[in-house]
């Protein structure tokens, strides 16, 4: 059984062949970001269409004629968007996820919930990967876009003040998405957590809680104060979200919502921080 993810595709439209020289003009790092931003866009787009092509059967082969030409578009737009990767670590982490998908080539001994996983995997890493570097963009512009005569020399501080404030807006956008499915794993019975289907859309969303709110957040916490109060959130996070809810759900509940306050309060320190 096989399935044409168009995997050859990536690698033969050239996305390991970054160009890695330096730009030194703000308007094409303008038009980068932009460029950037229409990918994210297409993107969604990809991943709503394969998915939805992969929830239509519970056959894989039934799904290869409707999930490969989907595949091959994301290729395409990916195509696109190379020429605004520059920096060698951002050629590295786009290796990294190419070579993932190679899995996409084992179909047996994997059902078709597991296949699911893997492809929302995938999107999650690359989704994390465009938002990361167009964060880096953004800093880098506002590093050497020289400033006009008439502004005053803290220009420059101002505007790295204000990537920190976009990125820390991020972060709280996605907490904000993802409570609600946050609540529901931590109020799951044990006879819920141990079933596959069940277990693999709960781990895509812890991953997605750690990279794209804890992780992020490790990012702009810089003071010892700061960190020690995410270390102690990890560890809230941990015993919230982690296991079955073997203790009595009001319990839980206000378990969790002291980990989302905690989360809010962190937050909004943060902002107020940046805006100083």
């Amino acid at each position: 059984m096989t399935i044409k993810i168009h995997l050859s595709l990536l690698f033969a439209t050239g996305l390991l062949m970054l160009p890695l020289a330096a730009m030194d003009s703000a308007t094409e790092l303008q038009k980068n970001l932009a460029t950037l931003d229409s990918t994210h866009r297409a993107i969604q787009e990809h991943k709503t269409a394969i998915h939805k092509a992969l929830s239509a059967t519970q056959n894989l082969e039934d799904a290869e004629e409707s999930v490969s030409p989907h595949l091959g578009k994301l290729s395409d737009t990916l195509t696109v968007a190379t020429q605004s990767l520059q920096l060698p670590q951002d050629k590295a982490q786009l290796d990294e996820l190419l070579n993932s998908m190679a899995e996409f080539y084992l179909f047996e001994d994997i059902t078709p919930e597991t296949y699911r996983a893997n492809i929302a995997t995938f999107f999650a890493k690359l989704e994390e990967f465009l938002q990361n570097v167009k964060i880096t963009l953004q800093e880098k512009i506002a590093q050497i876009a020289p400033p006009a005569q008439e502004q005053k020399p803290q220009s420059l501080q101002q505007a790295k003040q204000q990537a920190i404030k976009n990125k820390i807006a991020n972060i709280r956008s996605n907490f904000n998405k993802l409570k609600g499915q946050l609540e529901g794993i931590a109020n799951m019975p044990a006879f819920l957590w141990q079933q596959d289907t069940v277990g693999a859309s709960r781990n895509q969303t812890l991953t997605s809680f750690r990279i794209n709110v804890l992780n992020r957040l490790s990012e702009v916490a810089v003071d010892e104060t700061d960190q020690e109060t995410l270390q102690s959130i990890r560890e809230n996070e941990l015993s919230c979200l982690y296991h079955p809810a073997d203790d009595p759900f009001n319990r839980r509940r206000g378990d969790v919502k002291r980990l989302f306050d905690a989360l809010d309060s962190f937050i909004d320190t943060l902002e107020r921080k940046a805006a100083q």
